[in-house]
């Protein structure tokens, strides 16, 4: 009678496997840029596994490669379905030429950045990313007081920072006393440089006592000369 017993567990075996495998899997998230056919394909050899045996953190694992996914959690729903919950990536600037920036400081590289060229842009080396990335946050937050907001920060050395405003004009402004430089600006751009905006090329801040205006060619004979301001 026992092996009369085990022979027919061992027949049934095939079916109870296919019935435990994993057959279903929800994204109960609504997904801005992660598409919901990448996280399928990747996820295609967890519907072949038994639903007792895959181990989520794998499959998390898995979805976390994917450049969008900030974060991904993996549940088992009985008896044939995993539930996938996505957090996206929420993007805030734009680092180098091919890389984003996370509302969470995390570099990622989703690939085209056309939909994101309304970013502020921020250049410079890696190992200066979270003191670029700071910075803007904090001259940003100045210049606002004012109207005007950062497009894009670059910099080139210690000396040479430079902050392209969304008005088109262009700062100039060094790593010592950055930021004191940046409100300073702020506190005179509406009565010395907001009237002559048009006619400005840049501002160059690395001026102990000020700083000079350097006029657009052209402009009424003046060609590059500088009006130091005090």
């Amino acid at each position: 009678m026992l092996a009369v017993l085990l022979f027919s567990v061992l027949l049934s075996l095939p079916e109870l496997n296919e019935q435990i495998a994993v057959k279903k899997i929800l994204i109960n998230k609504s997904l801005h840029y992660v598409e919901k056919n990448d996280v399928d394909a990747l996820l295609e050899q967890a519907l072949e596994q038994n639903f007792f045996f895959l181990e989520l953190k794998d499959v998390a694992q898995i979805i976390n490669h994917i450049p969008w996914v900030e974060s991904a959690q993996v549940k088992k729903i009985w008896p044939d379905t995993i539930l996938v919950n996505i957090q996206e990536q929420s993007p805030v600037a734009r680092w180098g030429e091919t890389k984003l920036i996370s509302a969470t400081g995390e570099v990622f590289e989703p690939g085209d950045l056309t939909a994101f060229e309304y970013l502020p842009h921020l250049v410079g080396s890696e190992a200066q990313r979270a003191k670029i990335t700071d910075f803007y946050y904090q001259a940003n937050k100045i210049l606002s007081s004012s109207g005007l907001n950062i497009a894009a920060v670059k910099i080139e050395s210690s000396y040479e920072w430079s902050l392209l405003l969304d008005n088109g004009l262009l700062v100039i402004l060094s790593s010592m006393h950055g930021l004191e430089k940046v409100k300073q600006f702020s506190e005179v751009y509406g009565k010395h440089i907001s009237p002559k905006l048009d006619s400005i090329a840049r501002v160059d801040l690395r001026y102990d006592s000020g700083f000079v205006v350097a006029w657009k060619e052209n402009n009424n004979g003046l060609g590059s000369k500088s009006l130091a301001l005090r």
